[in-house]
């Protein structure tokens, strides 16, 4: 959080760095000289300082847990050195504590600009009983005043701020008059949100930010693990769900036909379900029409099966295990059944013409991808993610957004043409596909500001042409590594849904084989051999 700093110590003076945000501000408890002590507010945790007479740097005195399991880490520094000689995050809390006084003393800094210190709280001492009485000012009020101060802002475009603040209120101008800075803005010459780069460098505003040519953008940038490798994030701002349109199908809410149901899997998919399906009956097969069977050897069973002599006498069967028997043959079949159900659900929850899964070289699918201003623009596209084929969709468009009325305009007029839209927009002649997906926007931030992102992505996206569906893809986000104070995310692409549509049936069709198998032990335990 801070740079090494070590010095020799002024055992009268030291500064206390407590990270902590603006709330829940644990006491302070003076011990004998020369011992700092934090505590929570209720002083049922508390710990003791390090002793003043060494000479160090970064010393954790403190743990605390605060709102939501937020960490809270307390650092004492010896002072032996002009407090302008340390770097100061704007959000930190830095106290000068004079061990035989009263007085807390805060100091700070932004940028570049001198180190400026007022009084914090105050130290009242009664009956070996110490009270704190703080300022109980905000924070941002106790720092108001930033006259000399300049912050560089990124912003793509004047025309992208002016369409962002009829959605945002351009908050950075606000801050700007009550805190009294300069803000300028600056704009990346390729006029983009950020693309990274083989190298590890980006374009457009996020490598403004990480070369350090602007200090922070309050464009609605979308939040992903690439990205927070190399900045940091506020909080999100905003949190929204997304359509996908298509031009509709012009067919009376036809949904499909004949050859959807095949076309939904490739061929290795129907495969793997026919050898299932063989695997199973073939065991259910054996135990119905083998004759004396528990007496016959492993090389003679399917010469008797085939043979199909007398069947076992049904009176000879247990009740329990005529139930296990038909229920092994009822989840077999459940792996059509849940076939069936699934792509059935799907073409009417979609509408589109026929679900046919291909996964088909970009190039060859001659589609055009447009993006309203707001929502899902480059941030998850241009970024990288979540797919090459976003991603390649993407760069072979102009690569400008547009606004909702051009966006369905185009997609009634241009062929081929998806588009991704805020959720709330429908129209006549273009279908809808409202996702279960949230794009996350949040500050863009080229000085750290600590504070804790947690994002939320759990989304499905879904391309269709007129011929049908060309890819489905799904991302699941979780918390997976931090950077310095940052919660980060990281996906899991799951590129061809084939895989998916098969692994469940298979698995039904595994556990039926294992199932019969099972029934078949049971049967030659339990089941007397009939007589010759």
């Amino acid at each position: 959080m801070f740079e090494k700093m070590a010095a020799e110590l002024n055992w009268k003076t030291s500064v206390m760095i407590l990270k902590d945000g603006d709330y829940s501000f644990p006491q302070l408890c003076p011990i004998n000289c020369g011992f700092i002590k934090v505590c929570i507010e209720d002083d049922s945790k508390c710990a003791q300082g390090q002793n003043v007479s060494a000479v160090f740097s970064e010393v954790p005195i403190s743990r605390a847990i605060g709102p939501q399991g937020s960490d809270q880490t307390a650092f004492i520094l010896p002072i032996s050195q002009d407090l302008n000689s340390l770097f100061i995050r704007l959000d930190s809390h830095i106290y000068l504590y004079e061990d035989h006084g009263s007085t807390i003393f805060e100091a700070w800094r932004f940028k570049d600009n001198p180190i400026q210190i007022g009084v914090f709280g105050e130290l009242q001492y009664q009956e070996n009983v110490t009270n704190f009485i703080r300022n109980k000012k905000p924070m941002w009020r106790r720092r108001r005043d930033l006259m000399g101060s300049s912050i560089r802002e990124a912003t793509v475009s004047k025309i992208g701020r002016s369409v962002y603040s009829q959605e945002f209120f351009n908050f950075m101008k606000h801050m700007s008059q009550v805190m009294n800075f300069t803000l300028q803005e600056v704009h990346p010459v390729d006029k983009i949100w950020g693309n990274p780069q083989p190298n590890g460098s980006w374009l457009g505003v996020i490598g403004m930010l990480q070369r350090h040519e602007a200090d922070l953008s309050s464009e609605a940038l979308t939040i992903s693990a690439l990205r927070a490798e190399v900045i940091d994030f506020s909080a999100p701002v905003q949190i929204e769900k997304i359509t996908l349109g298509m031009k509709g199908s012009g067919r009376g809410g036809e949904t499909g036909n004949f050859w959807s149901y095949i076309d939904v899997f490739p061929w290795f998919g129907w495969g793997i379900l026919l050898l299932g399906f063989i695997a199973l009956f073939s065991c259910l097969y054996l135990l119905d029409s083998t004759r004396n069977w528990a007496t016959i050897s492993l090389t003679e069973l399917v010469p008797a099966a085939l043979a199909r002599g007398a069947s076992i006498p049904e009176e000879q069967i247990p009740a329990s295990l005529k139930i296990a028997r038909l229920a092994t043959w009822i989840w077999g079949l459940m792996g059509f059944t849940f076939y069936g159900g699934l792509l059935t659900s799907t073409m009417i929850a979609s509408d589109s013409p026929n679900l046919v899964t291909r996964f088909e070289d970009v190039s060859r699918l001659g589609l055009t991808l447009l993006v309203e201003h707001g929502t899902f623009l480059e941030g998850m596209l241009a970024s990288g993610q979540p797919s090459t084929l976003l991603n390649d969709l993407y760069k072979a468009t102009d690569g400008q957004s547009y606004d909702s009325d051009h966006v369905l305009e185009r997609l009634n007029n241009v062929p081929n043409t998806i588009a991704i839209l805020p959720s709330q927009y429908t129209s006549k002649n273009v279908t809808m596909l409202r996702l279960d997906s949230y794009f996350t926007t949040a500050l863009a931030l080229g000085f750290p500001m600590g504070s804790e992102l947690i994002p939320m992505f759990n989304y499905h996206i879904f391309l269709f042409k007129e011929s049908g569906l060309l890819e489905a893809e799904m991302l699941h986000w979780s918390n997976v590594g931090r950077r310095n104070n940052l919660l980060l995310k990281s996906e899991t692409n799951l590129n061809q849904l084939g895989y998916e549509f098969v692994l469940f049936p298979f698995l039904l069709l595994s556990s039926g084989v294992t199932l019969s198998v099972l029934l078949a032990i049971c049967e030659r335990i339990f089941i007397t051999r009939p007589p010759k």
